[in-house]
């Protein structure tokens, strides 16, 4: 299972992301855990600035940060760690 956390400003724009998240795992018949926070501590922890929203940190690894990615983006990147990459 892929733990997946979502760092946002605000909700506004995480639900289209979560979305696209879901249905990137769902294609690949993968388990994961969305988790979505504004709380920022988290962002000083990983040294992220807020102005980066949103970021997408799979397994404890920041994957992208800055814009929002497509889906199949998202379905590259996440097939890729669950081969390994």
């Amino acid at each position: 299972m892929l733990k997946i956390d979502i760092l946002v400003k605000s909700y506004e724009n995480c639900e289209k992301l979560e979305s696209k998240i879901n249905l990137a795992a769902r294609l690949l018949n993968l388990e994961v855990t969305v988790n979505k926070t504004s709380n920022f501590t988290a962002f000083s922890a990983l040294a992220i600035n807020p102005s980066q929203t949103p970021v997408v940190i799979i397994n404890g690894h920041v994957e992208f940060a800055g814009r929002t990615p497509e889906l199949d983006v998202i379905s590259r990147r996440l097939a890729e760690i669950q081969r390994g990459y």
